[in-house]
C-alpha cells in the first residue's frame, strides 16, 4: 500500500510539473498572453497564442535554467499568429513585460512589433 500511495504522489507530483500553469504571483485578469519558454514558445495562459520560432535558439534564463529562454541574432524572430486579444491598437492602454539582456554590440533591434498584413511596414 505504501508503494501504491508513493507512485501516486510522485505521478501526481511529475504531471504538476507538465502541466503548465501561469503562476500564482502573475496576474490572470486580462491575461492575453504567457510564455514562459519552457523549451518552446507556447502560450501557456490558455488562450492558444503560440509562438513560431525563426531562428532563435533556446538558451539559458537570468537565472541559469536551460531552455527558459530564447537568443536572438541578426533577423531571428518569435511569429505569433494573428488573433483578436493580440490586436491592440495605438489608442489602447497594455502593458509588456520581459527580461530583455542586450549585448554592448547591438545596435538596432525591437522588443515588440505589430505589423499589418497587408503591407511591409509595422504599425505605428
Amino acid at each position: 500500500m505504501k508503494k501504491l500511495i508513493y507512485l501516486f504522489s510522485t505521478l501526481l507530483f511529475i504531471s504538476q510539473l507538465l502541466t503548465a500553469q501561469v503562476p500564482s504571483y502573475i496576474p490572470t485578469e486580462g491575461l492575453v498572453a504567457y510564455y514562459p519558454f519552457n523549451g518552446n514558445a507556447n502560450d501557456e495562459s490558455g488562450n492558444g497564442n503560440n509562438g513560431t520560432v525563426n531562428g532563435a535558439i533556446l538558451s539559458n534564463d537570468r537565472y541559469g535554467i536551460a531552455d527558459s529562454a530564447y537568443s536572438f541574432e541578426g533577423d531571428d524572430w518569435i511569429q505569433f499568429s494573428h488573433s483578436s486579444n493580440l490586436d491592440f491598437s495605438i489608442s489602447e492602454s497594455y502593458t509588456l513585460s520581459c527580461w530583455v539582456l542586450v549585448d554592448e554590440n547591438n545596435t538596432r533591434g525591437s522588443v515588440y512589433e505589430k505589423w499589418n498584413n497587408t503591407s511591409s511596414t509595422p504599425y505605428p
